[in-house]
């Protein structure tokens, strides 16, 4: 049985008017149930979520997945997930919302019919989006925080990414509506780093003529590399460590080229 099916059954027996839901290997911070609830005042808001914080107990290279994630140069827009909101209290997007630490109210869940059992992750952006098609509100209280475990760089944590990369996949192949921009330039990326790699060596090993292509490479691929020391700059000093910094852009990199493999995965096998 698929944790979404799981999740689906202890939803079917749960007696309250609201489902809240947190990993396993996640911890709730003090006030956490109270600030996750408090929204469904408002009896438009259909879905809560918060942020999720790297452990203060992890370790080196869990604090580095943790870095990655919660930067905005290698994480775009999710890193809403991972930091804290000074903003407080707002409305949110399918991609604000994060299953370790969720809640929702039953009649909308019963009436979406569940988690979509057959995807993995991204399962509750998928219930978001259809929640949303149903004018339902979307909640995100930067408040109700949990503490959740972070996967160790380098190969765990590529696995994850890339298997966020799949599901949104499978998602935005389910539901053309729900594409954005966003989710597709990873897979650019990967695209481009494998065919400038490719034209760059056909080119120095003389078998192809295409100086302007290999130079129009080594411009972009410079600007990209200035855009991910930038991040870990921020990484070096938040850390103390030199070490932190090569980690974060060593990880980056691959961390771009594993979600773009996840995506055009996902997108191919999305049935």
């Amino acid at each position: 049985m698929s944790a979404s099916a799981k999740r689906n059954l202890g939803a079917e027996t749960a007696k309250g008017e609201i489902l809240a839901f947190i990993d396993d290997d996640a911890k709730a911070d003090r006030g956490w149930l109270e600030n996750l609830i408090e929204p469904f005042r408002d009896r438009s808001v259909a879905v809560v979520s918060g942020p999720n914080f790297t452990p203060k107990e992890a370790t080196f290279r869990e604090r580095c997945s943790g870095n990655v994630l919660s930067s905005f140069n290698a994480n775009a827009s999710m890193v809403r997930r991972y930091l804290p909101d000074g903003r407080g209290p707002r409305e949110a997007i399918d991609s604000d919302i994060i299953l370790c630490n969720m809640a929702i109210r039953k009649e909308t869940f019963k009436e979406i019919r569940g988690f979509d059992a057959a995807l993995y992750p991204c399962e509750e952006n998928l219930l978001c989006h259809q929640v949303k098609q149903k004018n339902g509100r979307l909640f995100y209280n930067p408040f109700a925080v949990v503490y959740h475990h972070r996967r160790p760089i380098l190969l765990p944590h590529l696995r994850q990414v890339y298997t966020y990369g799949k599901g949104r996949g499978k998602m935005v192949g389910r539901c053309r509506d729900s594409f954005r921009i966003l989710h597709v330039i990873p897979s650019a990326f990967t695209l481009f780093v494998t065919t400038g790699l490719v034209l760059s060596v056909l080119t120095m090993t003389g078998v192809l003529e295409s100086p302007l292509a290999a130079t129009w490479f080594k411009i972009v691929m410079s600007l990209y590399l200035l855009w991910v020391v930038y991040g870990g700059i921020e990484v070096a000093v938040q850390e103390s460590s030199v070490k932190a910094f090569f980690a974060y852009v060593v990880t980056v990199f691959f961390h771009h080229i594993a979600y773009g493999l996840g995506f055009m995965t996902g997108v191919i096998t999305r049935k």
